[in-house]
């Protein structure tokens, strides 16, 4: 027997549902995960996390099949889909919190960033049913059921390991600076220090070329360590604000304004080298190209104050 659409109670499970989801979504963003006292297996983690998603976007398609069409749900109906899906809610973030922050700080950010916004789109989605109840399928329920599957299947491209997540930020950083090298390039007919700043790119996708190159050891000596040298590669690079060093190249120039950008990015790169070196998955064979590196900055460097100075 089908609820009379004039009836608020028998919404009021999907109503419930929704605050309640949005309160997940907010404790993700906000909370810290849970330390593990014990041996952590990231496989395992990600093996049941995947199920966790899987049981989402199920539930969320379920939830938008039984309103895709009049009449409402029963009373009954409501309050026993609203209780799956919230199961597979709590499944999530209980499991989301399981990843000690050992694990590395990037990664948990990728993983934060991806579980809110699974429980963002579920929310999305009970709104639209919550504005619209017992009419036939609507745009935006259509949207955010999309939504829902769209950020559930993104967890199959999600770095699996703080280093994959390190080197997706770095990958990121290399773009960024490209794109900067080209607007320097066609400002070069005004402005012969451009030419020396695009050196930089290649200094920087050398880096990356490093970083790629270590090699990922199942038993390095501190496992810890290596989660936070990586995390610190990942902050230096990040602060980096190559935007302001490209707009200070546009005329009118300032030297000042240019020197002091390319010296924090030259400080930046450098530290990201220090940082790398001292690190113990730095190989021996890695050491001559950190060092070659550590010289391209210093010679660009001092090249771009040789300009300067014309």
């Amino acid at each position: 027997m089908s609820a009379d659409n004039s009836r608020p109670d028998a919404l009021l499970p999907l109503r419930n549902l929704c605050n309640s989801v949005k309160s997940s979504r907010d404790r993700v963003r906000d909370r810290e995960s849970n330390e593990c006292s014990g041996a952590f297996s990231l496989s395992n983690f990600w093996e049941i996390m995947n199920e966790a998603v899987k049981s989402v976007s199920q539930e969320g398609t379920k939830l938008s099949v039984m309103f895709s069409k009049p009449p409402l749900p029963s009373e009954e109906g409501c309050v026993k889909i609203a209780e799956s899906v919230q199961k597979s809610v709590l499944t999530l973030t209980t499991v989301y919190f399981w990843l000690p922050k050992s694990q590395g700080v990037t990664l948990r950010k990728v993983l934060r960033d991806a579980t809110a916004q699974v429980l963002d789109g579920l929310a999305q989605l009970l709104e639209a049913l919550l504005c619209s109840p017992g009419e036939s399928l609507s745009q935006e329920q259509l949207m955010s059921t999309g939504g829902v599957w769209a950020a559930c299947d993104q967890f199959n491209q999600l770095p699996k390991d703080n280093r994959s997540a390190v080197l997706s930020v770095l990958t990121s950083c290399v773009g960024l600076v490209k794109d900067a090298s080209e607007e320097m390039e066609q400002v070069r007919d005004h402005l012969e220090q451009a030419y020396a700043v695009a050196h930089y790119k290649q200094t920087h996708s050398h880096f990356l070329r490093v970083i790629k190159t270590i090699p990922h050891q199942t038993s390095p000596p501190s496992q810890t360590f290596y989660i936070s040298v990586s995390d610190d590669n990942e902050g230096c690079v990040c602060v980096v604000s190559v935007d302001d060093l490209a707009l200070s190249l546009y005329p009118p120039v300032e030297r000042s304004a240019v020197e002091m950008n390319v010296c924090k990015l030259a400080c930046v790169l450098k530290k990201v080298l220090e940082i790398t070196r001292s690190s113990h998955v730095c190989v021996e064979a890695d050491v001559s190209w950190v060092e070659f590196l550590n010289s391209a900055v210093e010679h660009n460097l001092e090249k771009i104050r040789s300009l300067l100075l014309l």
